[in-house]
C-alpha cells in the first residue's frame, strides 16, 4: 500500500491510495461482508449500512431519466458512491472501481486509466450482471476451455527477440537539452550488453532509466510521468519509487 500525503506530511485520506487489484478485492468482501473479515469484526456493526447509504443527490435538479441513465447521479455515501441496480462502489480517479453487489453476493473490481467512467461501468450493467444467477450454474466445459484460451495471450508480450543492430554496440553519448518548461538539462545514454541505461537530469535531481533490447530490464524511478493529477498540490508526496 502507498498512500499520499500532504504539504504536512498527513494523510491525505480522501485520495491518492495505491493498492493492487486483489488487495481492492479484498476491501470489497469486507465492505460485502459487513465489515467482518473470516471470524473477526474489523469495522464496528452497523458501519458498513452506514457508509452505503445515500447521504447526498449531486444534482437533485437533473430529470429522473438522466438520474436514471447514470450511475454519477445515485447519490454520494460515506467516501462511497451509489450505484444502480442497489450497489455502490469505492471510486478511484479515471476507473478504479470496487462495485459492491449485495443482492448478487459479488464483487466486482477492475481499474484503468479513462474518462469515460461511465462507459467502463455499463459494461458491468450489459455484460456481468445478466450473468449472474441465484442458482449454482451448470459445469460448462467448452466455454471454460474459451476464457482459458481468451486469458491466456493477456499477459504483457516479451519484446521482439530480434536484437537492435545499436545494441550490440557499447556506446555512450550525451545530449544537451535547450531550456524547457520540464526543466531537463541533459539526457546521458549508455548502451552496453544488449542495455541501454538512459540518465535524465534537470536542474536539481538525476533520473536513471534502463531499457533491454529483447528482454524486460526491471527497476525503479522517482521520476513521474504525464499524469492528469500532476498540477495538484503536493501530488505524489509520500509515494515510494515507481517501478519500471
Amino acid at each position: 500500500m502507498a498512500w499520499e500525503v500532504d504539504h504536512r506530511g498527513i494523510n491525505t485520506g480522501g485520495w491518492g491510495l495505491r493498492v493492487n487489484t486483489e488487495d481492492m478485492a479484498k476491501f470489497g468482501q469486507l465492505f460485502l461482508r459487513k465489515g467482518k473479515w473470516k471470524d473477526r469484526q474489523i469495522l464496528p456493526v452497523g458501519w458498513v449500512e452506514q457508509a452505503s447509504a445515500l447521504k447526498i443527490v449531486q444534482h437533485p435538479e437533473y430529470s429522473q431519466a438522466k438520474k436514471d441513465s447514470s450511475d454519477r447521479e445515485q447519490g454520494y455515501c460515506y467516501q462511497m458512491w451509489r450505484c444502480r441496480h442497489n450497489t455502490y462502489r469505492a471510486d478511484g480517479a479515471f476507473g478504479q472501481f470496487i462495485i459492491i453487489m449485495a443482492d448478487q453476493d459479488a464483487v466486482i473490481v477492475f481499474g484503468g486509466e479513462t474518462p469515460s467512467m461511465q462507459e467502463q461501468i455499463n459494461l458491468v450493467w450489459e455484460y456481468l450482471l445478466p450473468a449472474m444467477k441465484a442458482k449454482k450454474l451448470r459445469v460448462n466445459k467448452s466455454i471454460a476451455a474459451m476464457l482459458k484460451r481468451k486469458l491466456s495471450p493477456l499477459s504483457m508480450p516479451l519484446p521482439a527477440k530480434s536484437i537492435s543492430p545499436a545494441a550490440t554496440k557499447t556506446l555512450y553519448t550525451t545530449f544537451l537539452i535547450e531550456r524547457n518548461e520540464r526543466h531537463i538539462q541533459s539526457l546521458s545514454f549508455n548502451i552496453q550488453d544488449n542495455v541501454c541505461n538512459v540518465k535524465v537530469e534537470s536542474d536539481n535531481t538525476v533520473y536513471r532509466l534502463n531499457f533491454g533490447s529483447g528482454i524486460w530490464q526491471t527497476g525503479e524511478t522517482t521520476r513521474h510521468g504525464p499524469s492528469w493529477v500532476a498540477a495538484a498540490e503536493a501530488s505524489f508526496a509520500g509515494l515510494p519509487p515507481l517501478k519500471t
